[in-house]
């Protein structure tokens, strides 16, 4: 497996990370935005784990040109892609009555315009390098939403 995994260094892609190592993910790029020395640190611990290589690539998904961008390192560092997991995500307190543009615009363009784009981008090599596929971290908020925290809702419940 050939793999990009958004937002990988810490938290849960950390651990999704890991464990495709563990399994022996021959390739595992690891997305991070402000995080270069843990996604550094992981790159070295899944060569540890198991998986053949491991490379950092840095994107502000927030940024429709970083975006665009990650794409094509994706597919330059790893032709043979053949999955991504869309983790990374912008999650902080939003109270009804207090959003900002700027707090729906970030929570939008991090959680699903940026993996719509990037999974766009992706997806003939993805078919190309069939089997392949992508998976979408999401959670329940957007069936049950939480008040304090609307925009990241509505943004996840779109992926």
């Amino acid at each position: 497996m050939r793999i990009l995994i958004t937002g990988a260094a810490a938290r849960i892609g950390r651990a999704v990370a890991q464990e495709l190592a563990r399994h022996g993910a021959k390739h595992i790029l690891i997305h991070y935005r402000g995080s270069q020395a843990p996604a550094r640190a992981l790159a070295r611990e899944l060569l540890g784990l198991g998986s053949a290589r491991a490379t950092p690539v840095r994107a502000d998904l927030e940024n429709f040109s970083d975006v665009e961008a990650l794409g094509r390192q994706v597919l330059r560092l790893e032709p043979e892609l053949n999955a991504v997991v869309f983790n990374a995500a912008v999650y902080y307190k939003t109270p009804f009555g207090k959003v900002s543009r700027r707090d729906w615009d970030r929570h939008f363009d991090v959680n699903l315009k940026s993996a719509f784009f990037l999974a766009q981008k992706l997806a003939p090599a993805l078919k190309k390098n069939s089997p392949a596929g992508m998976g979408f971290i999401a959670d329940w908020s957007g069936v049950k939403t939480y008040p304090d925290y609307l925009p990241y809702c509505l943004s996840k419940t779109g992926a």
